[in-house]
């Protein structure tokens, strides 16, 4: 959804990976207001879980961020299974899926600077339209968690993989997306 807004997109490093928020120990917490609000239930106050290492490879120490004994921030273990070198053996990764979303906006001018226009849709369903010059893409993401149809132009061309087009229907899964090229 972020590369097909108005905008510039920012990633931060680890979204490409999918890796959630790291647990960083309180002895290991380095930022101020972390420390400060620091509560048994709210572990993950604070910046710093999203400040650890980027881990690079499954085996190597601390991933592969660094070779010294100890990093500012602790590589939390769970990310080791999201690691670079994993994901990269993995075609259907959440960092081939990043690479292959990244080239679709490059490849596509009206997701980079195109007007924005919304369209009608299903409840928890946000659709819109993305326009320039002649070429116009409609943007569909399900955000409710249920799977929901909706309509497309007949002639309408899928760019994405995964839902499905049935003529002019799409159906997209729970928390599904589609992009589609229209005529």
């Amino acid at each position: 959804m972020l590369l097909c807004m108005p905008g510039t997109p920012f990633l931060y490093q680890g979204d490409e990976l999918g890796l959630p928020q790291a647990r960083v120990p309180f002895d290991r917490l380095r930022d101020p207001f972390a420390l400060a609000s620091w509560t048994q239930a709210a572990q993950d106050a604070g910046r710093d879980g999203a400040r650890t290492p980027m881990p690079w490879a499954t085996k190597a120490t601390n991933g592969g961020f660094s070779d010294a004994a100890e990093t500012w921030l602790p590589l939390d273990p769970r990310h080791l299974a999201l690691a670079v070198d994993v994901q990269e053996a993995d075609g259907g990764s959440m960092l081939h899926f990043t690479r292959r979303m990244l080239a679709m906006r490059k490849a596509h001018p009206a997701l980079q600077t195109g007007e924005a226009v919304p369209v009608a849709a299903p409840d928890g369903v946000l659709a819109f339209e993305r326009r320039l010059g002649r070429e116009r893409l409609v943007c569909l993401f399900e955000l409710a968690g249920r799977a929901a149809s909706m309509e497309v132009p007949p002639g309408a061309e899928l760019l994405t993989p995964e839902p499905v087009l049935a003529g002019s229907r799409v159906e997209l899964p729970a928390f599904g997306a589609a992009i589609l090229r229209l005529p």
